[in-house]
């Protein structure tokens, strides 16, 4: 993801991070000038080549969004990279102009959410608190988003993927590396079907109890991000993405067989969440003796024998070590289907047991807990409207 030196070019901003309306930042190796009908350009600078991430824009503000976006901001500011640091270095504007920038409630941070201009007329006065500290993010919607970022991270609920896909392409170049929060198994290829998937690097968030309640976050494990690739050709981007979490201190790991981490996930979701969604518990609940650990085991033995006949290996080892971090999560917490059930919104059944029972049927194999909760969670899905 290398930008290209131009030569003799001047770029207007009109696909990108800065306008005389929203103030967002310059892309690195950018300078800005002024034009005598008052329009602000932006123009290369001299080895204005880099392969580093500095732009990143987030699509869906729900609790991993928050959560690695927040992560993200905070090492960007840290490494001098925040919104006033790049706006001082690269613009030279008079006091009408950041006033300007001001009064649209541009914030000191990088890291921009994209959403459409409903949701962010809802945010726009929210104050987002993170473990009760208030953390400052910019809000842009595709009107506003001028220039393909370096980063764009999808955070949305799999039932909004492919709006999320739609709303993300003026935020998408042929140099943006895309990665996908999302659960279930099957994320990275829908949006593969509107972008090159060369760009999109695997990736799984795994071990957060993350609670988002209103605006307001909180977690005692934040968790980490699993990334991998699928074929060489995708090499230099995660290369690229690596040296960018080391650089803002995301936790992360590289997993050779990042399918396999994907399906690990895949199993932990498909136990965890349907059951506390069943059973209306917490993760401690859950996790100790009783009727609800025993459908949990049951529901996750299933999803490794589907693994199987899909081509993939889940051991009792992997099982042992899913139940040992689902253990470690706050007793208290509860994930994010029981919490989509709490605020009356559909959850993701769709994705967990509904895949499995799909997967399993062409297999002809039998996953009588994952049909049983397909059941129940529709039925009790169908009481919220």
């Amino acid at each position: 993801m290398q930008r290209k030196k131009k030569k003799d070019s001047v770029l207007k901003v009109s696909g990108g991070f800065l306008t005389p309306m929203i103030g967002t930042p310059v892309p690195v190796g950018y300078d800005i000038k002024k034009v005598p009908d008052g329009k602000v350009m932006m123009v290369p600078m001299d080895n204005a080549e880099t392969n580093d991430i500095y732009t990143v824009v987030i699509v869906g503000m729900g609790a991993l969004g928050l959560l690695f976006g927040n992560q993200i901001r905070q090492g960007m500011d840290a490494l001098g990279l925040s919104y006033e640091n790049q706006i001082l270095q690269t613009v030279e504007t008079d006091g009408a102009y950041l006033g300007r920038m001001i009064r649209q409630g541009m914030r000191e941070s990088t890291v921009f959410f994209l959403m459409d201009e409903n949701r962010k007329q809802r945010h726009l006065n929210e104050t987002v608190k993170i473990n009760g500290e208030e953390c400052a993010f910019n809000i842009i919607t595709s009107q506003e988003t001028w220039a393909p970022a370096d980063l764009v991270i999808v955070s949305t609920k799999y039932n909004g993927l492919r709006e999320a896909a739609k709303l993300m392409r003026p935020a998408v170049g042929e140099d943006t590396t895309i990665i996908s929060l999302l659960n279930g198994i099957s994320s990275e290829e829908i949006l593969g079907e509107y972008y090159n998937r060369d760009q999109i690097i695997d990736c799984v968030a795994i071990g957060m109890d993350a609670m988002r309640e209103g605006s307001c976050l909180s977690y005692q494990n934040a968790g980490r991000l699993q990334v991998g690739i699928t074929k060489e050709s995708q090499k230099k981007r995660l290369d690229q993405l690596v040296s960018f979490f080391e650089r803002t201190n995301v936790s992360f790991e590289v997993c050779g067989d990042i399918r396999k981490a994907m399906w690990n996930k895949f199993m932990i979701n498909v136990g965890i969440n349907q059951t506390c969604m069943v059973y209306e518990c917490s993760y401690g609940k859950a996790t100790s003796p009783g009727p609800e650990l025993e459908d949990m085991t049951q529901a996750m033995q299933e999803v490794v024998r589907v693994a199987a006949a899909e081509g993939i290996s889940l051991t009792q080892e992997d099982f042992e070590k899913d139940m040992e971090l689902l253990r470690s999560l706050n007793p208290e917490g509860y994930p994010s289907m029981r919490q989509d059930a709490l605020a009356g919104r559909k959850t993701e059944v769709d994705l967990f047991a509904g895949t499995v029972v799909s997967l399993a049927e062409k297999h002809g194999i039998p996953v009588p807990i994952n049909k049983k909760y397909l059941e129940q969670i529709g039925r009790m899905e169908a009481g919220f409207r």
